[in-house]
């Protein structure tokens, strides 16, 4: 009788995981450093190397780079705990790049050879004034030599975002304050705070870019039923701390630059229409994808002294390094 190999099923998911847990990233990074001891690995989440890796690669142009994408600061964190608890990698070179995302664990993530963003999210570095008119300026007009009148449109359309930002953060930042509350005074249960959708619970007028809520607590408390329901006086001290802090720098980015594609492709839109505040059509080239935001925009986006500031100190520490295998 023939044997029968009994195969097992793995799912989509399954595999997926499997790729993205720090376990593989731990493997490869072991293999790499055998052949390569001189490579210098810069580790960050998700697709946040879009940001870094310009920046990264002109600081520190004379090393052999390469970025390690994980998914979740989860992943991460296990994997440094690897890094450093495995002789054999002892004189690897490594740096680790962190959203602030709301100081939970900021004693925990706070090292020497860790970058913290200064904002909470990396998103919030493409979101101030001066980000958002270089991006218009190049999504328009690729940056060339243009006329008053052009700069006063550039202008008009950098001082509006601003005012819908205003607009904007006022509606959000119940959401933001509920998510605080999840984040500091944790409950068991599952939560994902992406079920937060600007375009359900928001109305937006793209006219008049007045934007308006259309959610409340008990909505909120909803995309979380097996965790215990966020109370208003919980809010109300998530409200004293976000009172402290800049909303542009410490709001979920992900809201943010949500909002930011939303106005920036009927910017786009006008342009090619020709409709106010243009004067005639303005063909414009480019194109934005949300999923590839960060990437598109990265050469607008800030870039903070404290980062600068890091990427020095990684120069310095290692340009007298000698890499033994």
């Amino acid at each position: 009788m023939p044997l029968r190999v009994r195969s097992r099923i793995v799912s989509p998911e399954s595999l997926r995981s499997g790729r993205e847990s720090y376990s593989v990233a731990l493997y490869r990074i072991i293999k790499d450093f055998a052949k390569l001891p001189a490579k210098v690995f810069l580790l960050v989440e998700g697709k946040d190397a879009d940001y870094y890796r310009p920046r990264a690669s002109m600081i520190l142009a004379d090393l052999d780079l390469s970025f390690r994408n994980l998914k979740g600061k989860q992943n991460i964190k296990e994997l440094i705990n690897a890094l450093l608890n495995n002789l054999s990698l002892k004189n690897l070179r490594f740096a680790v790049f962190y959203d602030r995302a709301y100081e939970a664990d900021i004693a925990e993530i706070t090292r020497s050879f860790a970058y913290v963003t200064d904002s909470y999210y990396i998103e919030n570095y493409y979101i101030g004034s001066e980000a958002v008119g270089s991006a218009i300026a190049s999504l328009l007009y690729d940056d060339a030599v243009h006329s008053d009148e052009l700069d006063n449109i550039i202008f008009g359309l950098s001082d509006n975002y601003c005012k819908l930002q205003t607009n904007f953060h006022s509606c959000v930042r119940l959401f933001n304050e509920w998510a605080w509350v999840q984040r500091h005074m944790p409950r068991p249960g599952k939560i994902s705070l992406d079920k937060f959708d600007v375009g359900k619970m928001l109305t937006i007028d793209k006219m008049t870019w007045i934007v308006t809520s259309n959610y409340k607590l008990d909505d909120l408390n909803a995309l979380a039923p097996e965790r215990k329901p966020v109370t208003p006086s919980e809010i109300a001290i998530a409200s004293e701390w976000f009172s402290h802090k800049s909303w542009t720098d410490s709001f979920r980015g992900k809201q943010e630059i949500d909002m930011l594609f939303l106005y920036l492709t009927e910017v786009i839109k006008l342009a090619n229409d020709g409709a106010s505040p243009f004067s005639k059509k303005t063909k414009v080239g480019k194109r934005l994808s949300r999923q590839e935001i960060i990437s598109e925009l990265s050469a607008y986006a800030k870039s903070p002294q404290s980062l600068i500031d890091f990427l020095h100190k990684l120069k310095s520490d290692w340009g007298d390094t000698v890499i033994v295998a």
